[in-house]
């Protein structure tokens, strides 16, 4: 029916398992899932994430209807979803970390990145489809999937990242 609950099954102690949909004090444990959900579906392209996704869709959609402001969480991952932008690292990994890290200091909150390696490769089909660049970097900034052309240094990686 969607969405998790908030105690293992096996838990003999709890009476009634819960789905909790509202962040309080904290996150809620399904908003937290939604989001981690959409991160994975957005770095690696698999589809199962899809799945997952839509039942917790179906799942909150009564409470998001009636009090939308007491899911901020889901909706940040929603949001992420259905807007988000991707990064791609290929080169030189102190460069990328760096970059990284300097990116930072832009407001993208639905931006999700990745360094080209073998493992990455293992997830995601859009990253097998680029060659290991050996020397210098390339960054391929893509706006849910479409990508533009890929920008080779600093400058053109900080212009970019004002323009979204």
């Amino acid at each position: 029916d969607g969405g998790f609950y908030f105690t293992s099954e096996d838990n003999k102690d709890v009476l009634i398992r819960q789905k909790e949909f509202y962040d309080g004090a904290y996150p809620s444990g399904n908003g937290i899932a939604y989001m981690n959900l959409a991160w994975l579906y957005k770095l690696t392209t698999d589809d199962r994430y899809i799945k997952y996704l839509k039942k917790l869709e179906k799942a909150y959609s009564p409470y998001i209807k009636r009090v939308p402001y007491g899911s901020p969480t889901f909706l940040i991952g929603f949001f992420m979803n259905i807007n988000s932008v991707e990064i791609i690292f290929n080169g030189i990994k102190e460069k990328a970390l760096e970059l990284a890290v300097n990116s930072d200091e832009f407001y993208i909150p639905e931006k999700v990145m990745g360094y080209k390696s073998e493992y990455l490769n293992q997830l995601s089909s859009f990253a097998r489809n680029i060659q290991i660049k050996d020397n210098g970097i390339e960054i391929f900034i893509c706006n849910n999937f479409s990508c533009k052309k890929p920008v080779y240094n600093d400058v053109e990686f900080v212009e970019v990242l004002k323009s979204l």
